[in-house]
């Protein structure tokens, strides 16, 4: 009995410790839950109108407004005094540094962020062979002048054989009739040469096939050739065939500087027919 008695003590003491124990227990759990800290506001442009998309920082802590222009930012603990330096930003308009205090909600209003600019000087390319677009985008095939100079040619034409894959130059022999070049073969059933020639370009500018065939080489400083859709868009319907532009050489300052090139051929009959 006496044993009895002793263990209802032990259990009852042991309830009471227990009971004793639990309120600080909970009061540390509803002072955490107390360090929480919540930052309100809204954004809006000069005009009132609310403003989307703006990023809202707090240290690491960041957040986006709404569609209207609201945002909600929480932080694990709460900043001494209840003030929290908040850092707003938005593309076009200029980054704000703000102060919000607990207890009251912050209207920020946003200024665009305007720059001036002093001088713009806008130049266009004297030369369309200058863009360099062409050659990311489309198949552009350069022709090597060296080569093509050192060719005994009649004319340009055709010192173009075999000079670039895909364009080809065909001499008939006739009396009066200049060769016919192809960029990828024929394009157009219709009879003449005209419907198959591919477009002739000089420093920007459109030639005849005929003012090609005069040029001189050594006045030629590139020559480019357009086979694809690039050409199509740069020219329009007319370079359907493809494009021949010439770049030709300019003047440079410096010395002066001479060069010769001379050519000579020879014909004799290596047999005489008698009757």
């Amino acid at each position: 009995m006496p044993q009895t008695k002793l263990l209802l003590t032990l259990l009852t003491s042991l309830t009471l410790s227990a009971e004793l124990a639990l309120p600080p227990l909970a009061a540390a759990q509803t002072t955490q839950q107390t360090t929480a800290f919540t930052i309100t506001g809204a954004v809006v442009e000069r005009d009132g109108s609310p403003l989307y998309g703006v990023i809202v920082r707090a240290g690491n802590a960041k957040t986006m407004t709404n569609a209207g222009g609201r945002f909600t930012l929480t932080l694990a603990t709460r900043p001494e005094g209840g003030r929290q330096a908040l850092t707003l930003s938005a593309v076009g308009k200029k980054t704000q540094q703000v102060t919000f205090v607990e207890g009251h909600p912050l209207r920020v209003v946003l200024e665009d962020a305007v720059g001036e600019i002093k001088e713009v000087v806008v130049r266009a390319r004297p030369n369309i062979n200058a863009l360099d677009l062409r050659a990311r985008s489309g198949v552009v095939a350069q022709v090597d002048m060296k080569l093509l100079a050192q060719k005994p040619m009649i004319d340009l034409s055709l010192a173009l054989q075999g000079a670039v894959p895909g364009l080809t130059v065909v001499n008939r022999g006739e009396l009066g009739m200049k060769p016919e070049i192809r960029i990828r073969g024929n394009n157009s059933f219709t009879k003449g040469d005209a419907a198959n020639e591919p477009l002739y370009v000089l420093d920007g500018k459109i030639i005849s096939p005929q003012a090609f065939m005069t040029l001189n080489p050594l006045d030629i400083r590139e020559i480019k050739v357009l086979k694809d859709a690039v050409a199509t868009a740069l020219y329009g319907v007319k370079a359907a065939n493809g494009v021949l532009e010439i770049s030709s050489r300019r003047g440079v300052s410096g010395p002066m500087s001479i060069s010769l090139s001379t050519q000579a051929g020879s014909r004799y009959v290596a047999v005489r027919l008698r009757r």
